[in-house]
């Protein structure tokens, strides 16, 4: 089923909810709390429901658990060799603890932000018990059915099945279809024999066929103004700067990978990045034209989502030292300062609000409310500095 089919199936109501699997969970670093999971809170009263199967909901709770006790470990430990180089006592690394951690369990913390995603999207988990036939799973199992192979550990494919199975019987008990949102292969061969699931793999897609079309037409608008003069004439207040400033202070805030080779022991001072320029690349196939998509429209805000390459200038100073061996200390012998360019790219999400006519886009009502990085979007920035040699 195209998308064109799928988006007629919405309008004339056959489709009742959405389902994401682990996978799509994973693909946005579990972010329940911003960029483009937090716009499923879109579906809280809506006629379309968000549902996952009980077995992606634990599978979601054992691997946020395993995150944030990796992350506490890190934190913990960082800390510990933070002790000597900013001569921190042990009592401050205590506060510290006692700071960030407040004496909170790991399972804790997951399910308070897994109760706030729920109360923000109203978001339905389907239970196995009740849903899932023993006699149909294990008929799928020895015929080798999908999401069983019949090659590799069928065994490992029974939370699969399970989590199908019942999200097919759910589709059936309420006369209804469900998205499917999955970039798991075990998965989309299941939903291609299922008259209930239809699947995709692109969560901002399936976003975008629920807009109303004056969403589009505002994206429109904009990807044409751009397109014209990258947004000089738009009357939106500094959107372009104000997007310079929030990607330079994102891109700063990042560690950066970079190489430098000298016959000196040199130490980082500084590095900053500048932007120069940022351009917006086309990424609907389906709508070439467009180099934005809407992604959440209601109450007079629209979020829409845009990829962007940017170039940056990337300026750095070192300290270098040689040894002195009488006094055993690193003596400075003088710095030196480093200039390149590179790109990245990533996607971005930006709020707009006002007021947004049906008929026409009546720019002048609108404001530029925030912007936001995808949790998706870690530009890779790797920088080679070559040999550093005292310069001053």
């Amino acid at each position: 089923m195209n998308l064109q089919q799928i988006k007629q199936e919405i309008i004339e109501e056959r489709i009742g909810a959405i389902t994401l699997d682990t996978s799509i969970f994973m693909r946005y670093q579990f972010n329940f709390e911003s960029g483009l999971l937090f716009q499923l809170e879109q579906f809280f009263d809506s006629s379309t429901k968000l549902i996952i199967s009980e077995v992606v909901k634990e599978e979601i709770y054992l691997k946020l658990i395993e995150r944030t006790k990796q992350s506490k470990a890190n934190i913990k430990k960082e800390l510990q060799q933070s002790k000597l180089n900013w001569c921190i006592s042990d009592s401050v690394i205590e506060q510290i603890n006692q700071l960030v951690f407040n004496q909170c369990q790991p399972d804790n913390i997951v399910e308070q932000r897994f109760n706030k995603f729920v109360e923000l999207t109203n978001l339905y988990v389907v239970k196995a018990q009740g849903n899932v036939n023993l006699d149909s799973l294990l008929q799928k199992y020895f015929n080798a059915e999908p999401p069983f192979e019949k090659t590799g550990k069928k065994k490992s494919e029974f939370p699969d099945a399970i989590a199908l199975i019942s999200l097919e019987k759910w589709a059936k008990d309420n006369q209804t279809r469900v998205i499917v949102v999955t970039s798991d292969n075990d998965w989309m061969n299941f939903c291609n024999n299922s008259e209930q699931l239809i699947c995709t793999n692109d969560l901002k897609t399936v976003l975008g066929l629920f807009q109303a079309p004056s969403a589009y037409d505002f994206c429109e608008y904009l990807s044409e103004q751009y397109k014209k003069n990258k947004f000089i004439d738009l009357k939106i207040t500094n959107f372009y700067d104000k997007l310079v400033n929030i990607l330079e202070r994102y891109l700063n805030s990042l560690y950066l990978d970079y190489e430098a080779a000298s016959s000196f022991r040199y130490e980082e001072d500084l590095i900053e990045i500048v932007v120069k320029e940022i351009e917006f690349n086309t990424f609907d196939d389906e709508r070439p034209e467009l180099i934005f998509s809407p992604l959440n429209f209601e109450n007079n805000s629209l979020v829409v989502e845009a990829n962007i390459n940017v170039t940056v200038e990337v300026y750095a100073d070192f300290s270098l030292f040689v040894y002195d061996s009488v006094d055993s200390e690193d003596i400075y012998i003088g710095s030196n300062h480093q200039h390149t360019q590179t790109n990245c790219d990533g996607n971005i999400l930006i709020s707009f609000t006002g007021h947004f006519d049906e008929k026409k886009v009546k720019i002048d009502n609108i404001k530029l409310d925030n912007i936001e990085f995808d949790s998706y979007f870690y530009p890779f920035i790797f920088l080679d500095f070559g040999e550093l040699e005292p310069n001053e």
